[in-house]
């Protein structure tokens, strides 16, 4: 699976903070995707491209805490920090995936090894 050749559309996020510290984010990020299909007895493939089926899959995350946190010196760009203690699940009617934040959690040293690294769970 990989992003279809046609143009994708623009997703959309609302944050809200509640406090000094952070708050929560809502997003939808729709998604075109190509499909390749591969059998397994001869190898002939098939492609499903979501672009020429005009098939978008839009993920939602909903009510995801973020935190406010001054990164390590060279580290990113950015001191938001997506859910830094736990799993952000995006999901959609036949899809779902994870995503742990690229913040270090509580405890962790805030090195720049820490930071920047976005890992999806399938």
């Amino acid at each position: 699976m990989d992003l279809s050749a046609y143009p994708q559309q623009q997703g959309q996020m609302t944050i809200l903070r509640v406090d000094g510290t952070g708050g929560t984010f809502d997003s939808v990020l729709p998604v075109t995707p190509r499909l390749t299909f591969t059998r397994i007895s001869d190898g002939e493939q098939r492609v499903l491209d979501g672009g020429e089926a005009g098939m978008t899959i839009p993920f939602e995350a909903l009510d995801v805490p973020w935190a406010d946190h001054t990164p390590p010196e060279d580290s990113c760009t950015s001191n938001f920090c997506v859910n830094p203690d736990g799993l952000t699940i995006e999901q959609a009617a036949l899809a779902a995936h994870g995503i742990i934040s690229i913040c270090p959690t509580e405890g962790t040293p805030s090195d720049s090894a820490t930071w920047g690294t976005v890992k999806s769970i399938y």
